[in-house]
């Protein structure tokens, strides 16, 4: 019996020191969860990317032509409406007073067919029946052509009373039509040879120097606002298999020690950059901007 006492002591002493374990009683284990201590940091996905402009707006003209002017330098801040650059415009110029002279010619007929034959005209025409109706023939012949020159006479002098007649009218009117679409069309030509920013922000790029040729739809200057950032991510296709659009993410920026806002996801597309990659670009709407973020800065995101 002596030997089993201490046997039995040094047994109550295991289990009394297990039953008080610190890691037991503050940490239990619930079922169906690890009791690893770095459970919490794998549920968490970090992506590294950089900052760039939300929605840069990217200026080209719609038709051809050589620079003439360009009234910006990279970095310069516009108003909307500004404007930017513009082609030489001479041969449209021409083009325009060609147009308009046409405008005029086409105006100056519908007012001559408005205002009808003059009283000069009509004088004429009674004078013309009146020698008709005076002349004496001397044959059966004159006496035959007498009457035809009557009648003629009398038909001329109804027609001027007729007159302006409304398809005459009608035609004229038509010609002042084509003339003055012809001219706004020449117009509209001018207009697209000026290039205006169409947003408030600054000049991020300049791909155009003064005469130089500028084809039609060839980006000329690239116009954002600097405050309107997002973040833009690289990530690969397992990664992106656990995240949606609308999803939140928390970013910070190497360059601006312990700040940190939310972005919002708005676009996930494949990298076209790399037809083999398996990569694909995130992008995120940042909610805040912080004093001192630029675009172009590196930023991580980290998802819950």
């Amino acid at each position: 019996m002596k030997l089993k006492t201490p046997i039995l002591l040094s047994i109550v002493l295991i289990l009394s020191i297990s039953a008080c374990s610190p890691d037991q009683q503050n940490n239990p284990v619930e079922p169906g969860e690890s009791a690893d201590p770095t459970w919490q940091f794998q549920q968490q996905l970090r992506a590294a990317g950089k900052v760039i402009l939300s929605n840069p707006a990217e200026l080209s003209f719609s038709i051809s032509g050589h620079v003439e002017e360009l009234n910006v330098e990279q970095g310069d801040q516009v108003s909307e409406g500004d404007m930017l650059t513009k082609l030489d415009t001479s041969s449209l110029e021409q083009e325009v007073a060609l147009r308009e002279s046409d405008l005029a010619v086409a105006k100056a007929n519908l007012a001559r067919v408005m205002v009808g034959p003059s009283q000069g005209d009509f004088i004429q025409a009674e004078n013309d029946l009146i020698a008709a109706e005076s002349t004496r023939p001397l044959s059966v012949a004159q006496s035959t052509m007498q009457v035809a020159d009557i009648a003629s006479a009398q038909a001329y002098l109804e027609y001027l009373n007729t007159l302006p007649l409304p398809e005459d009218v009608n035609l004229a009117q038509a010609g002042v039509d084509r003339a003055e679409r012809d001219v706004e069309a020449a117009l509209a030509r001018m207009e697209r040879a000026t290039l205006k920013s169409p947003i408030s922000g600054d000049i991020i790029e300049i791909l155009v120097n003064t005469f130089e040729y500028a084809g039609a739809g060839q980006t000329i200057i690239r116009v954002s606002d600097v405050n309107d950032l997002s973040v833009e991510l690289e990530m690969d296709e397992i990664d992106v298999a656990t995240i949606n659009i609308g999803d939140n993410a928390k970013v910070t920026f190497e360059a601006l020690p312990g700040g940190l806002v939310i972005g919002v996801v708005t676009r996930i597309t494949p990298n076209t950059n790399n037809d083999d990659s398996k990569d694909f670009i995130v992008e995120l709407k940042l909610l805040e901007i912080p004093i001192g973020l630029r675009w172009g800065m590196s930023a991580e995101a980290t998802f819950d």
